[in-house]
């Protein structure tokens, strides 16, 4: 009898061995796959985080971009003559400024004769085509009439500064190329201008490292870097003053995904914990893809679609047939950069955010409405009835709008 019973329990045995032998070669499977997605959805948020960065880095360098062309279009449309309100001018714009600016210079035929501040007056005279570096870069910035970034270097001051400096061109007549006047320059601190990234990524938790190339050299020279190198970081380039910008960003304390495996063993014998937390982990990864098409989708600054988001959310009431006919309307804020030059971006973005506001609180709940891009804003009213439409549409424009 003794043979006989041990059979059963002999192949159950096997049969326990082989479930948990398949089931734990599975779960290595899946937990591998798992490892790399997860390893890829930290590495696209990472680049994403790189993206967003970089932009900020461009909105602060085209608030000083705007200054330098703001000079350069006074000068040229005095045809040439030197400001004799530079240092009111200056002052007014510097001290409405929030980026940190060393100095204000004018630079006809490339040689500094107006300074601002006082305190920096021993630039003038100084022959910016004086090294053969600067001289490549400003013959760059005279061939495309194109804002170019240079440095860091010492603008005769305590620290470095990133020199962003605008060609000024002339017309000479209407049978001629225009001129070259000279240039005007804005000398940016450093660090003091990365600031504000530099904040955003230490709440982050990431390690950095800003590089730029030259006019002269198609290598990167490290302009900011984290005190923790980033190891393998995601890179993410772009251009701006003429020089090719890389933002590398990793996780400060590295590539850590899921911690140790060392207790993986022991789940191999607790299937349904098992199976409930890998449909967790997966449900959780379903939601954050959710979550990033949604913000695909979104613009961030407004809260409206997007074109991206626009034309998903036609194609499928078209595709639905929950939409037969409708009527496209494309408006914009007139004037919007003259409210961005006059009182700032953060001020352009207010008016934004807040005419999105009013769209929604006006327009029914059936609209589809979405930002075009920069301050062009598209509504989608689901009518065939023209007059109607452009009776809202007029009420809309017709309606006072305003915000302190």
């Amino acid at each position: 009898m003794k043979p006989n019973a041990s059979r059963p329990r002999s192949k159950n045995i096997i049969i326990t061995a082989c479930v948990f032998l398949v089931g734990l070669m599975c779960w290595g499977v899946m937990m591998q796959d798992l490892y790399d997605k997860r390893m890829t959805s930290l590495r696209d948020h990472c680049r994403l985080d790189a993206v967003v960065f970089a932009d900020e880095l461009q909105q602060d360098f085209s608030e000083g971009e705007s200054i330098v062309n703001g000079l350069a279009m006074s000068i040229a449309n005095s045809k040439g003559r030197m400001m004799e309100d530079f240092d009111r001018i200056t002052d007014y714009v510097v001290k409405r400024s929030e980026l940190p600016i060393d100095s204000v210079q004018l630079l006809p035929g490339g040689v500094v004769r107006s300074v601002y501040p006082a305190s920096k007056q021993s630039a003038l005279g100084v022959d910016a085509f004086a090294t053969p570096q600067r001289k490549l870069a400003l013959q760059y910035a005279e061939q495309n009439h194109e804002l170019i970034i240079l440095g860091p270097t010492d603008p005769q001051s305590d620290g470095m500064a990133l020199a962003m400096m605008m060609p000024v061109f002339l017309d000479v007549g209407s049978n001629r190329p225009q001129e070259l006047w000279g240039f005007t320059a804005v000398y940016i601190k450093v660090p003091d201008v990365f600031s504000r990234t530099v904040t955003n990524m230490d709440k982050s938790d990431l390690a950095y490292r800003l590089e730029k190339t030259g006019f002269s050299y198609n290598d990167y020279a490290t302009i900011l870097e984290s005190d923790v190198a980033p190891v393998d970081p995601v890179s993410y380039t772009f251009s701006y003053g003429g020089c090719q910008w890389r933002m590398q960003l990793a996780p400060r304390e590295g590539w850590k995904v899921m911690g140790s495996f060392g207790a993986a063993a022991a789940l191999g014998f607790m299937a349904l914990l098992m199976l409930t937390a890998l449909t967790y982990i997966l449900l959780f990864m379903h939601d954050k893809q959710k979550n990033l098409r949604r913000l695909a989708m979104t613009d961030q600054l407004t809260g409206l679609l997007n074109r991206h988001g626009l034309e998903a959310i036609i194609k499928a009431q078209l595709d639905g047939g929950r939409l037969q006919q409708a009527l496209f309307v494309q408006l914009d804020i007139d004037d919007f950069k003259l409210i961005n030059d006059i009182n700032g971006h953060q001020v352009g973005d207010e008016a934004l955010r807040h005419l999105a506001i009013i769209m929604r609180v006006f327009f029914p709940r059936e609209a589809v409405l979405a930002r075009n891009g920069g301050d062009e804003f598209i509504i989608v009213l689901p009518t065939d009835d023209l007059a109607a439409a452009e009776r809202i549409v007029r009420d809309f424009v017709s309606l006072k709008k305003e915000f302190n």
